[in-house]
């Protein structure tokens, strides 16, 4: 058992008064260090194609946390 602001639960932190959602940290640095490396200058892609990669991951991640 711990208090609702220290739990985490699919991605997501919950204030302790349960009126506050936010990404988890931990989320949110996977997130990012994902991004990093789809978007790291030594992959040799055109721009195009790594905008056709990195879309539908944006989109998806959006469509899960987009209401936080």
């Amino acid at each position: 058992m711990a208090r609702p602001e220290e739990r985490k639960f699919l991605g997501f932190s919950i204030a302790n008064d349960g009126s506050e959602r936010r990404i988890a940290p931990k989320a949110l640095a996977k997130f990012k260090a994902l991004i990093r490396d789809m978007t790291r200058r030594t992959r040799g892609i055109s721009l195009p194609q790594l905008v056709k990669e990195l879309k539908p991951y944006l989109i998806g991640w959006r469509g899960y946390f987009g209401f936080c």
